[in-house]
């Protein structure tokens, strides 16, 4: 069995206490495919920053503290090419960025590896050329400390990216919370059908649920002497076979309605954890999740678009509310991705006995 250290001050937390959860909302444009130049502007993230301010003071958070969100801005190549400048989302809602970082929440960056193709005349996701995947995130980290005047310490990609190289810079950036892995998840060539991609995405089926410091050489695997960052995984489910007839059915509205489906939400045996699902379909993954792992934490990823879904809101709302109300005999506690890991005793400072990790 792999171990962890934790600390025996966190240790009955985690026991006894509330489970812990990461909402993590990545922030970026409203459309998945933006134009070569752009100027509209994120409004999902001014609705999304209503939606979680409305919510803060119902939700309850850790060791008395208010609830806490993780909020990951796109200030990639793609942003900068398109909107001449990586931190014009950031730099557009920094009033609001500065207020949420009052509040306590982690504010980091979304990575995404899109590159313009002048042949093609369309963007390209590039995740095959190691150089451009390490310009990618060097781009976003060194726009997040131009703007902030620090370093970045909380990092996702965007569609599901991970590899060792990836990982390699990100603990040179500064990074202690990394939170792209979706466990469950296995190798495609790409994502989006209708989409220019290179490369392939990676095999995630044997990363664990409960939070890890990912081997060297093997980020799959949990090593207390591993590297200084932790993996944070998004809260995935195995999909049952019954539910199958009513993901074809969503797949067609999507179409019907114009949004891209992707190739794992076709082909895969395994599904995110979606705050915005239907209730049943939520509370069947969740219960799922909890019978099959117990993970020491949940994670949930909402994209700002989102929010410029008035049904979906109210989905996230009634879910989120179950959760808190009914999901479990314990309680939920809403935490930033950096104060989970001293809930959890994945900070590289403590110290103490080993439990073992899903």
């Amino acid at each position: 069995m792999q171990t962890l250290v934790t600390s025996p001050v966190t240790r009955p937390i985690q026991e006894t206490g509330p489970v812990p959860v990461v909402f993590g909302i990545d922030v970026e444009p409203d459309a998945r495919m933006i134009a070569r130049h752009e100027s509209r502007p994120w409004t999902g993230m001014e609705r999304i920053y209503e939606f979680v301010q409305s919510l803060r003071e119902r939700l309850p958070g850790i060791d008395g503290l208010p609830a806490q969100f993780v909020w990951l801005l796109r200030m990639d190549p793609q942003i900068r090419m398109a909107y001449g400048d990586a931190c014009w989302g950031a730099r557009r809602h920094r009033p609001m960025l500065e207020c949420l970082r009052e509040m306590g929440d982690d504010i980091g960056v979304h990575t995404h590896l899109y590159d313009w193709d002048h042949e093609q005349e369309r963007w390209v996701t590039d995740a095959h050329d190691p150089a451009w995947r390490r310009a990618c995130v060097q781009e976003s980290t060194d726009a997040y400390r131009r703007l902030f005047g620090t370093a970045c310490r909380v990092h996702s990609f965007g569609d599901r990216w991970l590899s060792e190289d990836s990982l390699d810079l990100l603990e040179q950036r500064g990074i202690v919370a990394e939170l792209s892995a979706e466990p469950g998840f296995k190798a495609v060539s790409s994502l989006f059908p209708d989409e220019g991609f290179r490369g392939t995405l990676p095999d995630l089926s044997a990363a664990p649920r409960d939070a890890w410091r990912p081997r060297r050489g093997d980020l799959q695997r949990h090593d207390p002497e591993g590297r200084p960052m932790v993996m944070v995984p998004v809260s995935t489910y195995r999909f049952p076979w019954r539910f199958e007839a009513g993901r074809r059915i969503d797949i067609l509205r999507g179409r019907l309605r114009g949004r891209p489906v992707s190739i794992d939400q076709r082909t895969q045996r395994h599904a995110r954890l979606y705050l915005e699902h239907r209730a049943y379909v939520f509370r069947y993954g969740y219960r799922q999740l909890m019978a099959s792992y117990a993970p020491r934490q949940l994670h949930f990823v909402v994209n700002s678009s989102q929010a410029r879904d008035e049904a979906a809101l109210q989905r996230m709302q009634a879910n989120i509310e179950w959760l808190v109300s009914e999901a479990s005999p314990r309680g939920v506690a809403f935490v930033s991705a950096t104060r989970l890991l001293d809930v959890l005793g994945l900070s590289r400072s403590r110290t103490g006995q080993a439990v073992s990790v899903k």
